[in-house]
């Protein structure tokens, strides 16, 4: 019989292997971090974990390219004060202007341009800027867009002394140059020249060598598609309507699939929003050309619906693998809702984000707001924390006391 004392000096077993990969499948990548920090087993094991469980992370930034950034994670419902690095320095010719404003254009790129260099990220937190020359036409309001490993699209929102509205240039990363490119198809110079205020973009964050980009204009729900490869866009037949009463729309791309989301309600009149509903856009052809069956996979709750009531017409979209978060794009902007798709293609759930009033202050809003998407690892965590600085912080609902 095993007495009081050797119960004591009994060595635990320790936990390893399946075991241990079964529990740390429940821990959200937030505290997943410090988990890794126990032994060099659990950093391995919650290194193997990190990159399949991480839902896309909502980032928000402010114009300000010198602020810090918050990041939400949906795993933990927390946000986080981020020490994000900054854009790469303007060259010396650039420095006479003002340092341009953070801009971003689709759901996961965040940018800055100027006269002479476009500088972007698809992932803030990670740090990884990259600088190129800035395309030949002068824009003001561009689309850019990350397009595959190897090209990045400038296409639209010139400026009023440029001859084409609709122009577009595509930069090789492989070869460093920018390339000349079809100009976007004639439907959408109705779309304010073609502004990135107006379209919603989206690119596949599927694995592979996918170099589409979609371009979609909220009011009318015209389409276009343009392959980087070839250079080549290519326009939908009509309009993209499965309902009469959408007055917007707003797409991205979930895994392979292209998701489309409609914002019901008579936008002229000032009704507000009366529902908001999420189709699937399937590709196919016809003998009157190129069109879309459009296949609904969910509704939002009427219970939530009352609460973006009020919001304006102009509603943003930020996707990424299986998570969208929407947002007002005019007006407070103090709430964002997230839907998740489901491996089988359909709406499984709808929640708000917990927090925003703490995040979306009134100088941050002042400041003017952008928000992207990421799909974090922990070693994109590891890397911005740093073993000796920690870079982030917690925001919690006692601090903002």
């Amino acid at each position: 019989m095993i007495n009081k004392e050797e119960e004591e000096e009994e060595e635990e077993v320790p936990l390893h292997g399946e075991l241990l990969n079964t529990v740390l499948s429940h821990v959200p990548l937030l505290h997943l971090l410090s988990a890794s920090h126990v032994c060099s087993g659990w950093r391995r094991a919650a290194l193997s974990l990190s990159g399949a469980l991480s839902k896309p992370w909502l980032l928000l930034h402010t114009r300000r390219s010198g602020t810090p950034a918050r990041a939400y994670d949906p795993s933990s419902h927390e946000w986080i004060h981020l020490a994000r690095a900054p854009p790469p320095p303007l060259p010396p010719l650039a420095r006479a202007y003002a340092r341009p404003a953070l801009r971003s254009s689709h759901s996961t790129l965040l940018y800055t341009l100027s006269p002479s260099t476009l500088s972007f990220t698809d992932n803030p937190i990670a740090d990884t800027w990259r600088s190129i020359q800035s395309p030949h036409v002068w824009r003001r309001d561009p689309v850019v867009a990350r397009v595959g490993p190897r090209h990045v699209v400038v296409a639209g929102g010139t400026c009023e002394f440029e001859h084409d509205p609709l122009a577009v240039e595509v930069y090789d990363l492989t070869a460093g140059r920018w390339d000349a490119c079809e100009s976007m198809p004639t439907a959408m110079v109705g779309s304010a020249s073609a502004t990135a205020t107006w379209l919603s973009v989206a690119v596949p964050d599927c694995d592979g060598d996918v170099s589409m980009m979609c371009v979609m204009e909220k009011r009318s729900g015209r389409f276009c598609s343009l392959d980087a490869v070839t250079m080549r866009w290519e326009a939908m037949m009509g309009e993209v309507r499965p309902e009469p009463s959408i007055s917007h729309s707003v797409i991205g791309f979930s895994g392979a699939r292209l998701v489309m989301m409609g914002i019901m309600g008579n936008g002229e009149s000032g009704g507000g929003v009366e529902g908001v509903g999420v189709w699937e856009l399937r590709n196919y052809s016809d003998c009157g050309g190129r069109s879309f069956e459009c296949i609904e996979i969910g509704r939002m709750p009427d219970e939530m619906v009352g609460r973006v009531r009020n919001w304006s017409q102009s509603v943003g979209l930020v996707m990424g693998r299986g998570l969208g978060y929407v947002y007002e794009e005019e007006g407070s902007g103090r709430e964002v809702v997230w839907f998740e798709v489901g491996e089988e293609g359909s709406v499984g759930e709808w929640g708000t984000v917990d927090g925003c009033d703490l995040v979306f202050d009134d100088q941050t809003l002042m400041d003017g707001v952008v928000l992207t998407c990421a799909t974090v690892t922990l070693d994109d965590l590891r890397r911005a924390v740093g073993f000796d600085n920690q870079r982030f912080s917690v925001i919690t609902r006692q601090e903002s006391e």
